[in-house]
């Protein structure tokens, strides 16, 4: 197994909106409307792995490892810090309460809506007041390394290194549970997710202590 920390990230995400949204939302709410949101994310690459070293002599330290990983698809994840934070931005947008006959307010329209700015992208929040976005990839991954090392050392405790990688597959990013298509990544700030759902391995360099009982 392969535990790593969940190192999370506290950072903040602007709220997209036109003055006349601002006025209708604070009106109707009778309370500012936020300019930004506070968010957090974290990387998931715990996982698990069975690995095979094959040695071409049984006196050689150099060897192939070949092998899987397997683990949860999700590798990174963003989220809202306060869970429901945005209910009152679902019910705007979809006209619910307070907002039902917002129609009426000055030049809001049915198609004015409210949502967190990730890039270029628009997360649109759930009824439950939640936006988030997440990177995925193959929960199963094969996985190729070359290393050094003998498998029995010579004293008794000995030293192995390997240096390979994961192929994990083509990254794929959702916004709300909604695969982001080739088309959708042609702003100033899709370059860098166009690049990085070309990176189909995960480079690994692993070193191990390794005993012998007798």
């Amino acid at each position: 197994m392969n535990f790593l920390p969940k190192i999370k990230v506290n950072t903040e995400l602007d709220l997209d909106f036109n003055e006349n949204i601002r006025t209708v939302y604070e009106s109707a709410l009778n309370e500012k409307l936020p300019e930004t949101f506070d968010v957090q994310g974290k990387p998931n690459l715990t996982s698990g792995h069975v690995l095979f070293d094959l040695y071409p002599s049984k006196h050689s330290k150099i060897h192939l490892t070949v092998g899987a990983y397997f683990g949860s698809s999700d590798i990174v994840s963003v989220y809202n810090k306060e869970d429901g934070a945005l209910k009152n931005i679902y019910d705007f947008n979809h006209r619910r309460g307070v907002f039902e006959n917002i129609e009426q307010f000055g030049h809001v329209t049915s198609e004015d809506k409210l949502g967190l700015v990730l890039g270029d992208y628009f997360i649109e929040p759930d009824e439950n007041g939640n936006a988030d976005a997440c990177i995925k990839v193959n929960g199963f991954r094969p996985y190729l390394g070359l290393g050094w090392g003998r498998a029995v050392p010579k004293n008794r405790i000995g030293f192995q290194f390997d240096l390979g990688v994961q192929f994990w597959g083509s990254p794929k990013i959702y916004l709300q549970d909604k695969q982001l298509e080739e088309t959708d990544l042609d702003g100033d700030d899709g370059g860098l997710v166009k690049t990085l759902s070309k990176i189909t391995v995960y480079p690994c360099l692993s070193f191990r202590l390794v005993g012998r009982i007798l």
